[in-house]
């Protein structure tokens, strides 16, 4: 598939190159019938192509997609990513034919002339207007999401996690029996406390420090993320999560 992949992007730089050195030496050339013509038969061929890789990636290429959402939280975004997705797949496929069929249908020909159209009010507010609805609907359906993975107002049994970044390597803590953190800050790393946790505050006294993370089924959990230095990005593609 890798393979694939470099072999269509080397023949689009190829193609590109092939186009530029033609386009220096046609300041004197005029296109023909002919080449038009020829043009527009290129433009069909290159749609038959264009459709085959997409159809191609959108089969075999799935094996890359997210797993099945371990949390309810997910399913949303699942959701939200699959209307997205087939939103824009089936604009995609109506836009590309669109495109190469009508530099088919209206190549340059000597016997037919251009309609000249300036504008239309009604076009105008259709493509402004749907679009706009579209992206109001999705952006509110993620600001929901948003907030619904954000809100802890019904979170009292949630189990509490720390999360904590450093670079090239991911720490946690569990909040223990209290499930309440104690105090964390870089000024206490020494030594093995290597997540900063001030060791004098009682609520610390029960927290376990982990580097590999286990989650109890069919409960929520709270996670709260640090960083000893810099932000870092925690990716966990079960719960559909960045």
């Amino acid at each position: 598939m890798l393979a694939l992949f470099y072999i269509f992007i080397g023949i689009a730089i190829g193609v590109s190159v092939w186009q530029i050195t033609r386009i220096l030496d046609l300041r004197g050339v005029i296109a023909t019938d002919e080449d038009n013509a020829k043009q527009g038969k290129y433009a069909l061929l290159f749609m038959a192509f264009f459709y085959a890789m997409m159809i191609y990636c959108l089969i075999f290429m799935n094996v890359i997609m997210l797993p099945e959402s371990a949390s309810i939280e997910g399913e949303h975004d699942d959701n939200l990513f699959n209307i997205t997705f087939w939103l824009i797949g089936i604009v995609q496929f109506i836009m590309q034919f669109l495109i190469f069929y009508f530099t088919f249908k209206y190549r340059g020909n000597k016997n037919r002339k251009a309609k000249f159209y300036a504008d239309s009010h009604k076009l105008e507010v259709i493509w402004t207007i749907v679009p706009a609805v579209v992206l109001v609907v999705l952006i509110g359906y993620g600001l929901w999401q948003w907030n619904n993975i954000m809100d802890l107002s019904d979170n009292e049994d949630a189990v509490v996690i720390e999360v904590y970044a450093r670079q090239f390597d991911w720490q946690a803590r569990y909040a223990g029996a209290d499930n309440t953190l104690g105090f964390g800050n870089v000024n206490y790393i020494k030594g093995i406390n290597v997540m900063g946790v001030d060791m004098s505050d009682k609520n610390a006294l029960d927290d376990k420090h982990v580097t590999e993370l286990y989650l109890p089924k069919g409960k929520k959990v709270h996670f709260k993320f640090r960083s000893q230095d810099v932000l870092h990005s925690a990716y966990m593609p079960h719960f559909e999560l960045k």
